[in-house]
């Protein structure tokens, strides 16, 4: 795991949401990776980005387009894995309630990649909020 943490904003989360949310992507990775997951947390201008990839063989073209769709399932044989194909779509329905994104795609060289995104909020929306 890498971890660059140096922001100036707000961050107003649902951490148990967003703990899970983050959960089931990594659990995705590891169960389909060869033999590595990496983990990286960095803050940009806008918010927070927290990218989790593998060295798996990575996404095909129909999955990359309805990953996360409720009950949506790469290949049939992830159905005897115990998987109903929920894990995804409340990873982005999580970052959608933050209003944020979750964005999948393969990664440069090989591999899973997926990218969640929070972004900071401001000081008057964190009052609101309170």
């Amino acid at each position: 795991m890498t971890f660059s943490l140096q922001y100036d904003g707000n961050l107003l989360i649902d951490l148990e949401l967003v703990n899970r949310a983050i959960l089931n992507v990594l659990m995705n990775a590891m169960e389909h990776a060869k033999e590595k997951v990496i983990l990286n947390l960095q803050t940009t201008q806008i918010g927070i980005e927290i990218t989790i990839c593998d060295d798996s063989s990575g996404f095909d073209e129909k999955t990359l387009q309805h990953a996360t769709e409720f009950l949506y399932r790469g290949d049939n044989s992830r159905e005897r894995n115990g998987h109903f194909g929920i894990g995804l779509t409340f990873a982005k329905e999580v970052m959608m309630k933050h209003e944020g994104e979750l964005v999948i795609m393969n990664g440069n060289h090989s591999g899973a990649m997926v990218l969640l995104k929070i972004p900071f909020v401001s000081f008057e929306k964190n009052l609101k909020n309170n």
